[in-house]
C-alpha cells in the first residue's frame, strides 16, 4: 500500500512540475496546501505535502509547516513531507533536525528521502554528516547506498567520516562498495589511509567496485602515488576485468606517468587481448617522451578495429606520433575512407594537425551539414580543437549560428550549436557580432559558451559578462558548473566573488569545486 502510494506521489509531483510559471499547482497557491497540510485528513495532508514539493522552491513558506509534518503519525505523510523539504534545496536548512530525526524512523522510505533531503541542502547540513554516516549500514540497501553520495553532496570531512567510508567499502554490500569508492575519492583530501583503502579495493571479488576504486584513485591524481604499485598489479591480473585494466592504465597515468614502472607497464599492455586497452596504453604513450616504434604498430592494428571508437581514438592518437610522420599521414588518409562518420572526423583532424589540411578540411566541413546532428557537432569540435589551424572553417561555423527572420536558429540542435560557438572562439578571429547573437539563442548552455568565446575575443564585452554573471545564479548545477569555469577561464571572477561563495555551499561537488577554483585564481580564498 504504501509502495503505490509513494509512487502516486512521484506522479503528481512530474505533473506539478510540468506546470512550471507561478506558483500555483492544481489552480490553487500554496497557502491553501499549507492549510491543508494542516487540518485535512492523512490522505490529505499527504497530497498537500506533494503539491508544496511539486512547487519547490517557490513554495518556500510552507517549510516549517512541512518540517511539522515530516514527524506526522502517517508514514504516508511523512515521506511525502520529506520529499517536499528535498524539493526545497538549501532553502530547507532549517529543516535539518526534523531530517536528522527521519535518518532514525523506523521506515525505509522515510530515512531514503531523509538522506536525499540533507544531499539536496548541501553543506549547509554538514552538522548531520555523523548521522548520514550512521546509514552505511542501514538495513535498507537503497538507504545505505544513497549514504555515500549524501556525504559528498554535504562536504563531509574528519577521520571518522572517511573511517566509515572506509569500512563500508570493505565490508558492505555491492552497491555500497562502489558508491563508498567513489565517495572516498572525492572527500580523500591528503589521508593516506584512503589512499590505501582504495588500493586494497583493487582486489575486491567484483569487477565493478574494482573499477570504481581505479576510477577515484585517478581522479586524486598526484595525491594517490601510494597506489601506483597496486593499479600496477591490478592491470597484469589474471582474469582481471577489461574495464578495470583500461581505468587501472589511465588511473596510474594521471598519477605518475613518467614513473618507469608505469612506463613498463604501459608497454607490456600494448600486448593486451583488449583493443581498448592496448589503445589506452598507447595513446598514454604517445605523450611520454620516447621512441615511438612499439606505438605505431599498435595503432595501425587499431585502425581496422571492429569498433569504431577504438578506431577513431587510434586516428587521434596518431597524430603525435612525431618522427613517424609519413607512416601516420598514410594510415589517416586510409582512415579518410572509413565507414563511420566518427573515425572519418577523427583522421581529418589529425591529418590537419600533421599538416596535411586540404582534404581532411573538406571532409570536417562537409560533415559539418550532414543530416545527423551528432555527427554535424562533433564536426564542429573537431574544427575547433584544431584553433587557428582551421580559420578557413570560419565561414561555415558562422553560418551554422544563423537565425530565421522570427530571430529562432536555423540549426536545431543546441549541441552543434554550441560547439559552433566554441570553435569560433578558438580561432580567434574576430566573430564578435555571430556570438553576440548566441548571447540570446534559447539553450543557456550556448548563451555560456557564447558568453566565454566572447570574453576571448573581445575582452571588454559586458554583455557577455552579464550572461554569465545570471548563469551562475541558475537553478540547474550543471549550469551553475558551466558557468563558473567559464567565469575563471575568461578572468571574469574578481566581479563575481560573491556569487561563487554561495555556491560554495552547493550540494554538487563538481559546483563547488569550480566555484572555489575561480575564487582562487582572483586571488581569494575560498
Amino acid at each position: 500500500m504504501l509502495r503505490r502510494h509513494v509512487m502516486g506521489i512521484g506522479l503528481l509531483f512530474a505533473v506539478g512540475a510540468a506546470l512550471g510559471g507561478e506558483p500555483r499547482f492544481q489552480g490553487k497557491p500554496p497557502e491553501h496546501w499549507v492549510e491543508r497540510l494542516k487540518a485535512g485528513d492523512a490522505k490529505a495532508r499527504a497530497e498537500a505535502a506533494v503539491a508544496l514539493g511539486a512547487l519547490g522552491p517557490k513554495a518556500k513558506e510552507a517549510i516549517p509547516a512541512l518540517r511539522e509534518a515530516a514527524k506526522d503519525a502517517d508514514v504516508g505523510v511523512r515521506v511525502a513531507a520529506v520529499v517536499a523539504l528535498q524539493r526545497m534545496g538549501p532553502l530547507a536548512a532549517d529543516a535539518i533536525p526534523e531530517l536528522a530525526q527521519a535518518l532514525r524512523n523506523r521506515d525505509g522510505d522515510v530515512r531514503a528521502a531523509a538522506v536525499r533531503a540533507l544531499a539536496a541542502i548541501g553543506p549547509k547540513a554538514k552538522e548531520a554528516a555523523p548521522i548520514v554516516a550512521n546509514a552505511l549500514d542501514d538495513r535498507e540497501s537503497e538507504v545505505a547506498r544513497l549514504a555515500p553520495g549524501a556525504l559528498v553532496a554535504l562536504g563531509a570531512s574528519g577521520d571518522d567520516i572517511r573511517e566509515s567510508l572506509r569500512v563500508a567499502l570493505k565490508e558492505a554490500d555491492l552497491p555500497v562498495r562502489r558508491e563508498a569508492a567513489w565517495a572516498l575519492g572525492e572527500l580523500a583530501e591528503e589521508d593516506r589511509e584512503a589512499v590505501a583503502a582504495l588500493a586494497r579495493a583493487l582486489q575486491d571479488e567484483e569487477a565493478t567496485v574494482r573499477e570504481a576504486a581505479a576510477v577515484a584513485l585517478g581522479d586524486l591524481g598526484e595525491r594517490a602515488k601510494l597506489a601506483v604499485s597496486a593499479l600496477i598489479e591490478a592491470l597484469r591480473a589474471k582474469e582481471q576485468a577489461e574495464p578495470v585494466r583500461r581505468r587501472a592504465i589511465l588511473a596510474m597515468t594521471a598519477i605518475d606517468p613518467q614513473r618507469k614502472e608505469v612506463v613498463a607497464a604501459l608497454i607490456a599492455a600494448l600486448n593486451d587481448p583488449s583493443g581498448r586497452v592496448r589503445l589506452a596504453a598507447a595513446s598514454a604513450l604517445s605523450r611520454h617522451k620516447g621512441p615511438t616504434d612499439r606505438l605505431l604498430p599498435v595503432l595501425l592494428s587499431a585502425l581496422a578495429d571492429e569498433e569504431e571508437a577504438i578506431r577513431g581514438g587510434a586516428a587521434a592518437v596518431l597524430a603525435s606520433l612525431g618522427e613517424k610522420k609519413q607512416e601516420a599521414i598514410k594510415a589517416l588518409r586510409q582512415a579518410l575512407k572509413d565507414r563511420s562518420p566518427y573515425v572519418r572526423r577523427e583522421a581529418a583532424a589529425a591529418l590537419v594537425r600533421l599538416g596535411e589540411s586540404k582534404e581532411a578540411f573538406q571532409i570536417l566541413l562537409k560533415q559539418l551539414g550532414a543530416d545527423d546532428a551528432s555527427t554535424r557537432g562533433e564536426a564542429a569540435a573537431a574544427l575547433g580543437s584544431l584553433g587557428e589551424l582551421a580559420n578557413n572553417a570560419e565561414g561555415a561555423l558562422r553560418r551554422v549560428l544563423a537565425r530565421d527572420p522570427k530571430g529562432t536558429p536555423k540549426e536545431a540542435s543546441p549541441f552543434v550549436r554550441r560547439e559552433a560557438v566554441r570553435a569560433l572562439g578558438r580561432l580567434g578571429t574576430d566573430s564578435s557580432n555571430d556570438l553576440r547573437g548566441a548571447l540570446n539563442d534559447p539553450d543557456v548552455q550556448v548563451q555560456i559558451a557564447a558568453a566565454l568565446a566572447l570574453r576571448i575575443v573581445k575582452k571588454d564585452d559586458k554583455e557577455a559578462g552579464k550572461v554569465l554573471m545570471q548563469a551562475l545564479q541558475h537553478p540547474d548545477p550543471g549550469v551553475q558548473a558551466a558557468a563558473a569555469a567559464a567565469v575563471n577561464a575568461a578572468g571574469e571572477a574578481k566581479g563575481a566573488e560573491a556569487i561563487l561563495r554561495t555556491l560554495l555551499d552547493s550540494p554538487s561537488p563538481r559546483v563547488r569545486r569550480l566555484a572555489a577554483a575561480a575564487l582562487k585564481a582572483a586571488g581569494e580564498e575560498p
